[in-house]
């Protein structure tokens, strides 16, 4: 009799939880859902309490398209191309990884950082990819080839990179407090171009 009673109590438990747990995920609190839902992971040698609702929130929860496990460090910025067909990732690493979202695929490498990669953005037309890195640079690559373009040098580290609606200016913020706005263009690619003033 107490071994039904305890049976009826876990039965009213897990009821309760799961209503829980779908009200978290309806107000889009995939965290306490997944509370919610580990309450109820049975352990080794326990008989399994779960019914298709737990199996369905945790789902719902697990939906990701795509895990990638791109780089050897944390990363710190992602961004998709302006098609959408590619993702590029910065990492501590000291490198950009460019990713095809169909299938995951990495199809470029872009290693010429020194230190952390901090932020990483494509250009409006995605034929170019910028870099900021606490090596106190800013880099511009192919982003089909992977070659580099063009290094810009600032006095900190760079921790931001941002190309204007129009694509002409890139603008990166710096660790000093900082932003430069730099021609996206330059006509020599050889040097190092000044930044212009805001």
């Amino acid at each position: 009799m107490a071994e039904t009673e305890r049976d009826r109590s876990q039965c009213l438990l897990y009821s309760a939880d799961m209503n829980l747990a779908q009200r978290a995920w309806d107000e889009a609190n995939v965290g306490r859902t997944l509370e919610l839902l580990e309450l109820h992971r049975p352990q080794p040698g326990q008989a399994d309490p779960r019914n298709f609702e737990w199996f369905y929130l945790d789902r719902l929860c697990h939906s990701e398209l795509l895990t990638l496990k791109p780089h050897t460090n944390g990363i710190n910025g992602v961004v998709f191309s302006p098609d959408g067909k590619r993702l590029a990732t910065a990492s501590d690493d000291q490198t950009v990884k460019v990713w095809n979202v169909t299938n995951g695929r990495e199809t470029l490498t872009l290693q010429g950082h020194t230190s952390e990669v901090r932020s990483v953005v494509f250009s409006l037309d995605g034929k170019r990819l910028a870099s900021a890195s606490d090596d106190q640079t800013v880099k511009v690559w192919d982003a089909t080839s992977g070659r580099e373009i063009l290094t810009l040098k600032g006095a900190a580290p760079a921790t931001s990179v941002a190309y204007s609606p129009d694509g002409q200016w890139l603008a990166s913020a710096w660790w000093d407090g900082t932003v430069k706005v730099w021609d996206a263009h330059p006509r020599s690619q050889e040097s190092t171009p000044d930044a212009k003033t805001p």
